[in-house]
């Protein structure tokens, strides 16, 4: 069974937050819309995520770890 994107998004605060790491809301967002459905495949990109960005999640750098188009572009 899928998970919610609002689940999925409301558990990658949670982490962020237990790692002390700011992030924008859209950024976070991002990432719960790219994982699917899966929270082990939100983790990973997660994952991926801090190690390209450090301690600051921005919609830019996020957008541009995973691949996927800026909003402004669309």
């Amino acid at each position: 069974k899928l998970i919610s994107t609002q689940t999925i998004a409301q558990r990658v605060r949670e982490v962020l937050a237990k790692e002390k790491i700011a992030a924008e809301p859209s950024a976070v967002a991002i990432i719960a819309r790219e994982a699917a459905g899966s929270m082990r495949d939100a983790m990973s990109l997660l994952d991926q995520v801090i190690a390209f960005s450090g301690s600051s999640l921005e919609e830019a750098a996020v957008t541009r770890v995973l691949g996927v188009a800026d909003r402004k572009v669309l």
